[in-house]
């Protein structure tokens, strides 16, 4: 397995943002209210879509770089969706391995076992 360089991605403050929900209790987590920060109309579009796509799918996954530079990352796994969204700003020099690893730290940071990826 390919370990990725230390980068920007995991420095300093978090250059992310994410949201989780799981469909069987109707949880909901996310970073968003607590950044005081909202998302642009065509990214909303693009989380609502992988939202759509996912539906009806038991395990699914998604990275995409957006028009706007964002790398937008989604996981379905158990009836659990979790999108995890990068800031422009670190999002520009970041590459898909980063990105990827990135999430896969975050889902094992911050859920551990409630989050069951979709590797």
């Amino acid at each position: 397995s390919y370990a990725a360089p230390p980068s920007a991605l995991g420095n300093g403050t978090h250059p992310h943002r994410f949201i989780y929900f799981n469909h069987m209790n109707l949880a909901l987590k996310t970073s968003l209210r607590e950044r005081g920060r909202t998302l642009s109309r065509a990214l909303l579009h693009a989380v609502s879509q992988v939202h759509k796509d996912f539906e009806g799918q038991e395990s699914a996954e998604l990275l995409l770089k957006t028009g706007e530079d964002v790398w937008l990352v989604a996981r379905k796994a158990d009836n659990r969706e979790f999108v995890v969204i990068f800031d422009r700003a670190k999002a520009s020099t970041a590459n898909l391995i980063e990105v990827y690893e990135e999430v896969r730290r975050l889902s094992n940071t911050f859920f551990g076992s409630i989050f069951l990826s979709a590797e």
